[in-house]
């Protein structure tokens, strides 16, 4: 279990949460309105902060746990390119993400190239908070109406 708080990025380990990426001046956290979080069949953790599109990955040392600190957090994209931030996120095969920005747009991007493409310009005004994938192949989104 993944959340984000005021202290950074946190990971539920037996009875507590401990930090895994401690909350600085260049990843901040939107604890009041949500950070959007979501991981890939690897164990990698994606997230928006108001700075990024952000992946956390572990940092490669025999014996450790997954996820255990130290972790490796490289920027994947500069926010200005999609004015105002990031809404909810979705990673498949460690390909693409897609993502939901402030301009009611559902986009996806390539991992490798960071190649961007609109997939639907006229999303309906709301908040998203998620974007799933079903066993069909259909990508569905949820917004807070």
């Amino acid at each position: 279990l993944w959340v984000s708080t005021n202290r950074g990025l946190c990971r539920r380990v037996g009875n507590a949460f401990e930090t895994v990426v401690p909350a600085r001046s260049w990843l901040r956290f939107r604890p009041n309105m949500g950070t959007p979080l979501t991981t890939d069949t690897e164990g990698n953790v994606y997230l928006g902060s108001e700075h990024g599109l952000f992946a956390i990955r572990k940092a490669p040392r025999a014996g450790d746990p997954p996820m255990a600190p130290p972790v490796h957090v490289e920027k994947l994209a500069d926010l200005a390119a999609f004015r105002g931030g990031l809404g909810a996120l979705l990673v498949e095969d460690q390909a693409w993400i897609w993502f939901t920005d402030s301009r009611q747009r559902l986009v996806r991007r390539q991992l490798q190239t960071g190649v961007t493409e609109e997939v639907d310009p006229g999303l309906p005004e709301d908040i998203w908070l998620s974007v799933v994938r079903d066993r069909r192949g259909t990508v569905w989104i949820a917004g807070a109406q």
